[in-house]
């Protein structure tokens, strides 16, 4: 019997799931927030949400509730792209003191053959 390769998911992974994450779990609550400020009835903007968040397509949209809710889902998009970007800046920052501070770089000085 074959062996299944192993899948090993390093570090690098966490960064962009985690930040895949929070887009994903801010874009329906962006959304629906300027679905309201553009005067759609909020049971109408939650709908409207749970198919965007599925992948829908408003084509069964009229034409003029189209163009809201196109120009909505893209600014809710880019507001969620935006905080996840902010919050991996944060943690780089974060990050990056402590290893300022505590990550010494050691200079090695060649010896010449008189030294020896």
């Amino acid at each position: 019997m074959a062996r299944q390769p192993r899948t090993v998911l390093g570090p690098g992974v966490l960064g962009p799931g985690v930040l895949g994450t929070v887009v994903t779990s801010r874009f329906p609550r962006n959304l629906h927030d300027r679905l309201v400020e553009a005067g759609i009835p909020s049971p109408q903007a939650d709908r409207i949400v749970e198919g965007a968040s599925h992948g829908g397509g408003a084509t069964s949209l009229p034409a003029s509730l189209a163009r809201v809710v196109g120009t909505a889902v893209s600014r809710a998009f880019t507001d969620a792209v935006h905080v996840g970007n902010v919050m991996g800046g944060v943690v780089l920052i974060v990050m990056a003191v402590p290893t300022a501070l505590f990550v010494r770089h050691k200079v090695h000085s060649l010896r010449t053959s008189a030294e020896a």
